[in-house]
């Protein structure tokens, strides 16, 4: 699998949400300099940030199923780039 397939996802989903960067980071509680880490693939989330993108990110469309769905794909995708 592509190492960057979750820093590109997470890049695609907040330039075609309603929230900058400097939002995410807030809504997060994580630095900007850190989401910014996310969305080069430096660095991949903890687990309370990908449950907080999850919900920020997928919100106008989702339940709390697509939710849950959107979280575990997240978890699925960094732990098959991590291998």
């Amino acid at each position: 699998m592509n190492k960057k397939l979750f820093s590109e996802i997470l890049k695609n989903q907040i330039n075609s949400s309603e929230y900058t960067t400097k939002q995410i980071s807030e809504i997060c509680n994580a630095s900007y300099s850190t989401v910014e880490r996310w969305k080069s693939g430096k660095k991949y989330p903890e687990v309370h940030h990908l449950w907080r993108l999850s919900q920020v990110l997928h919100s106008g469309v989702s339940t709390k199923h697509h939710v849950k769905g959107c979280f575990f794909r997240y978890v699925e995708i960094i732990d098959s780039e991590r291998k």
